[in-house]
């Protein structure tokens, strides 16, 4: 059933926040044939993807963060730190913008720790 592969690919887009739920599981159901099982089906195909990637993308953010951490301390230069969070984002769960926030929220963290000190 193609719905099926639809819905795991559609939960994996709406983790990422590239879809809303709203707009992408309804027509998948439409063209779901008739019956509350193959609905029931998609909507745990769904669901499961879409869990599945927002762990991914617990865990991703994780790495990439540990990653980061000692070259921010050593105050490695902003192409370095990039790469790092690039190299920690191995499944590209992450966008790219999403991986440089990471590395932006943890350079500020940083400096205001040295502004304490």
């Amino acid at each position: 059933m193609p719905q099926l592969r639809a819905a795991a690919v559609a939960g994996q887009l709406v983790a990422q926040g590239l879809l809303a739920e709203a707009e992408v599981l309804p027509p998948i159901i439409a063209e779901a044939p008739a019956g509350e099982p193959a609905r029931a089906a998609i909507l745990a195909r769904f669901t499961a993807a879409r869990d599945a990637m927002q762990a991914e993308r617990r865990r991703t953010a994780w790495r990439i963060r540990t990653a980061l951490a000692p070259l921010i301390e050593a105050r490695a230069a902003g192409s370095a730190l990039l790469a790092a969070a690039f190299g920690a984002d191995r499944g590209q769960a992450l966008l790219a913008r999403e991986r440089r926030r990471i590395a932006e929220q943890l350079i500020r963290r940083a400096l205001l720790q040295s502004r304490r000190r």
